[in-house]
């Protein structure tokens, strides 16, 4: 009767179970949200840890990410340039997993091209001795180039092996150019050499893996050989004659020479090395090969200081041979003769001033021939001729930035004095060149800007006093300032101060 008038079974209805449907929905909406919240946390790992392989192939296929990049000389990121003690210092103290965290980073920032890193970057200067180098092949790392395994000069527990990114058709031609032997020398200031990753080996030595961020070009000094490197990014590059091919794998082995190899390179060294100290060798020759260096870029962009480079002296002038005195008649009447004026032959006063130091030698002062004399004259000693400087209380005092900027108004500042801390790049005899500290750090210190920084100071020591040694530093106060000469550019618009030692005025 229930079911007549109501249309329905009202005992069906109480025994119809409910809520199924609810449950289910919370279960699927958790589900939901639970993959969500692995999705954001996931995707933030991704982008935080491109040094992992799987996370580095999904960055590059979402073009999320970009290969390592060409990093100019004056324009590579912040970092500090350590010695190989230094080197040991730094990194020998490391336990086994504060080494690996350690990788982990500076393989990140690799990656990253430094964009995100706060860390200085640590970059290798030093003497090198290579021990072994190879031709790297695809599956690698790097895919295409050259690795050369190469041990301190000074301590032989540091290991570097150095990698030099390029296109495979030069690899022969690079793998011919580092001979076992052959001494590679990173510099200051010049080589972008940063450490990729770093191995203890089973005798305690340590292994460091270095790319040169600057990929420039290295040729032998007496110019008998020279190659080009390339970045990743232009060995991925097709316009630039790269390929997908040679794209960098992310998931090959640090470092690069292990296991067989490297044991067969260092039993190599050992007998060749023995070989050379017995002297019953033809391989000698490759101990004394020049060093190999790095070229400048060719680009019109400011030129770093580079090293000294050893300037060939002038050839003596031959004395004249001496004249027979012609038989004169007795008690003859001598006219008197002028005592000879040294020929002064000054370089053209137009001349550019080379980029690199050391500045061109002084002016030759050579004697003309005198008439026959009874004793040979004494050579005469010209001082090159200096600016006069205003008197001590009228003197101001510079920094580098307010110096090179006055540039273009040279006169400003001859005989002021200049004042700072400054680092030795180079010498050769009594001149000095220096840069100051803080262009050491700043980014923004470009050496053709004028009041920056940036400016190459070549200053002269007077005789008989011991100049500084390269990579020293110096301080000089508004007392003992350094006495300015004058402020030029030279080739390039590189900005140069030409000053003196306190005592060489």
């Amino acid at each position: 009767m229930a079911r007549s008038l109501l249309g329905f079974d009202v005992k069906e209805t109480e025994e119809r179970p409910r809520g199924n449907g609810v449950f289910l929905w919370s279960v699927v909406l958790l589900l939901l949200t639970g993959l969500a919240i692995t999705s954001w946390i996931g995707s933030f790992y991704i982008v935080a840890h491109p040094e992992n392989p799987k996370c580095y192939g999904i960055l590059k296929k979402l073009k999320q990410l970009k290969p390592p990049r060409h990093f100019p000389v004056t324009e590579g990121p912040f970092g500090k340039f350590l010695s190989p003690k230094m080197l040991l210092e730094q990194f020998g103290r490391m336990g086994p997993e504060v080494l690996a965290r350690k990788n982990q980073e500076l393989l990140r920032a690799y990656v990253k091209n430094y964009l995100e890193t706060k860390d200085p970057v640590s970059y290798v200067a030093g003497n090198f001795e290579v021990i072994s180098a190879y031709e790297l092949e695809k599956g690698e790392f790097f895919p295409s180039g050259v690795v050369a395994l190469t041990q301190a000069k000074d301590y032989p527990q540091v290991l570097v092996e150095m990698v030099f990114p390029a296109a495979s058709t030069s690899a022969k031609t690079i793998r011919e150019l580092l001979p076992a032997g052959r001494e590679i020398t990173l510099e200051r200031s010049r080589d972008l050499a940063a450490v990729l990753h770093v191995q203890r080996m089973a005798d305690s030595r340590l292994q460091f893996t270095v790319v040169p961020l600057s990929y420039g070009s290295f040729q032998l000094k007496d110019g008998r050989g020279s190659f080009t490197l390339k970045s990743p990014a232009d060995l991925e590059d097709p316009t630039k004659g790269g390929g997908a091919e040679f794209a960098m794998n992310i998931a090959g082995n640090l470092p690069l020479i292990y296991g067989i190899r490297l044991q067969k390179g260092l039993a190599q060294h050992a007998e060749f090395r023995r070989k050379v100290f017995t002297g019953g060798d033809a391989e000698k020759s490759n101990v004394d090969a020049l060093v190999a260096v790095r070229m400048p870029e060719k680009k019109s962009g400011p030129v770093e200081v580079a090293t000294p480079v050893v300037i060939r002296e002038a050839a003596p002038v031959p004395a004249p041979a001496p004249t027979p005195a012609p038989q004169r008649a007795a008690n003859p009447v001598r006219p008197p003769v002028p005592a000879p004026a040294p020929t002064v032959l000054p370089p053209p006063p137009d001349a550019p001033l080379p980029d690199r130091f050391p500045l061109p030698p002084r002016p030759i002062v050579r004697a003309t021939p005198a008439p026959v004399q009874a004793d040979p004259p004494k050579p005469v000693v010209l001082s090159t001729p200096r600016p006069a400087a205003p008197p001590a209380k009228e003197r101001r005092v510079f920094s580098t930035k307010e110096a090179s900027a006055l540039v273009d108004a040279p006169e400003s500042a001859t005989g002021m004095l200049l004042s700072g801390e400054f680092v030795v790049t180079g010498a050769i005899g009594q001149r000095v060149a220096l840069r100051a500290r803080e262009a050491l750090r700043d980014r923004e210190a470009d050496p053709t800007v004028p009041g920056t920084s940036g400016a190459m100071i070549v200053v002269e020591f007077p005789a008989g006093q011991t100049p500084p040694a390269k990579d020293a530093t110096i301080a000089r106060d508004a007392q003992n300032g350094f006495v300015i000469r004058s402020v030029r550019r030279g080739q390039g618009g590189q900005i140069m101060i030409l000053a003196d030692d306190v005592g060489a005025r």
